[in-house]
């Protein structure tokens, strides 16, 4: 793993914001860092359980979301510029948020 990667994973986090869960669905939020990203591959955990199958940005753009079993998930990270943080929220399918 190069160091861009790792630093693009060591940045990410999964969070609800530490409300109850039917107060806000998941999100994932990734912090470029020194680097500018490309098709950067980014990697995470979530419950077994998740049924989210893809990520939503605030613009309204979709990426997809593969899960594997045991939770770890992972999707291509199009283009982040150098220093500047994006978040998705988790979406099924058919655009609904993903209760945590």
């Amino acid at each position: 793993m190069n160091s861009q990667t790792s630093l693009l994973l060591g940045l990410l986090l999964l969070s609800n914001g530490g409300l109850p869960s039917e107060a806000k669905a998941r999100s994932v939020t990734v912090d470029a860092g020194e680097f500018e990203r490309h098709q950067a591959v980014v990697l995470f955990s979530l419950p077994a359980d998740e049924k989210a199958t893809q990520l939503r940005a605030t613009d309204g753009t979709t990426i997809p979301l593969q899960i594997e079993p045991g939770g770890k998930a992972s999707f291509i990270l199009p283009r982040l510029a150098k220093g500047k943080r994006v978040t998705y929220v988790l979406t099924t399918a058919a655009g609904e948020d993903r209760d945590a």
